[in-house]
């Protein structure tokens, strides 16, 4: 696994002892039986993606309305 999904995913960033998030055990857990070790982990990937991409967009939208804004009142 990618060290920066691991940091991600490692519970000492929720403030608890080593090991996974309890939200990201239960989908590991839920796709592991039809889909396997690897294509569970693939699923969580693309979920934390998906959410992290989404953000970005949340940030990008205001980060522009902020700029023409600015740009209005010059």
């Amino acid at each position: 696994m990618q060290s920066w999904l691991a940091g991600l995913l490692r519970r000492e960033r929720f403030g608890g002892t080593a090991g996974f998030h309890p939200g990201a055990r239960d989908l590991l857990a839920r796709h592991t039986p039809k889909k396997g070790a690897r294509g569970a982990r693939r699923v969580l990937k693309r979920h934390l993606i998906d959410v992290i991409h989404r953000a970005m967009l949340q940030e990008r939208a205001s980060w522009q309305h902020h700029v023409t804004q600015h740009l209005l009142a010059v």
